[in-house]
């Protein structure tokens, strides 16, 4: 398993997994001083001024020239955001919602039946009233609970590229959307549960 986790081809920067003790080279890339873990290092030079990206987006710009395997932090990147943010809780009263108004996070089948995608950090091994698609997020999850999972996330843990994940999941969900029955489908679990008994899977 690799100790940086690169989260977008278009990232200046990966994550150390853990802490480093550069000068090394960690799959190819150099780390030139100690990394925490958690913190930034540079995966190619970045010019003073230029953005510094993560996630596919900027999250700043150089505030010197970063040279590849530097640590990024506060000592070297600048935020993009200008003037000052005051914030203030304004609670909104939630108006009535025809029933056209309402929407959810899912999609519609091929044969009119609706679905939705749902991870298994907290929640039910059960089907509730759509087909529900459970994405565990590690593979030992998926191993012990192969009746409950319809897709495991966890090799991009273990170095699975980001996007041949993306297409595997997206697959899993056309071929859903298209008909196949889900795992909760198959064992015939259709209602909603109330119960827990230490963390709900």
């Amino acid at each position: 398993m690799s100790s940086l986790l690169r989260i977008d081809p278009r990232d200046d920067v990966a994550t150390a997994l853990v802490g480093l003790q550069g000068p090394l080279v960690v799959d190819g890339w150099p780390v030139n001083a100690d990394i925490p873990a958690g913190h930034k290092v540079a995966l190619r030079k970045v010019l003073a001024g230029a953005p510094v990206r993560k996630y596919g987006w900027p999250i700043g710009h150089a505030r010197v020239d970063i040279e590849a395997g530097d640590h990024v932090h506060s000592h070297n990147l600048a935020t993009n955001l200008s003037g000052l943010e005051e914030y203030r809780y304004l609670p909104s009263v939630a108006a009535d919602m025809l029933a056209e108004d309402l929407t959810f996070d899912g999609y519609r089948r091929a044969d009119g039946r609706v679905g939705i995608l749902f991870t298994t950090g907290r929640g039910t091994p059960l089907g509730l009233p759509a087909p529900t698609l459970k994405i565990a997020t590690n593979s030992s999850l998926a191993q012990r609970k192969p009746r409950w999972i319809d897709f495991d996330a966890g090799p991009i843990a273990t170095g699975l590229d980001m996007a041949a994940a993306a297409d595997a999941l997206m697959a899993t969900v056309l071929a859903t959307a298209s008909g196949r029955a889900t795992r909760a489908e198959e064992n015939g679990e259709r209602e909603i549960a109330l119960w827990k008994h230490g963390v709900t899977l």
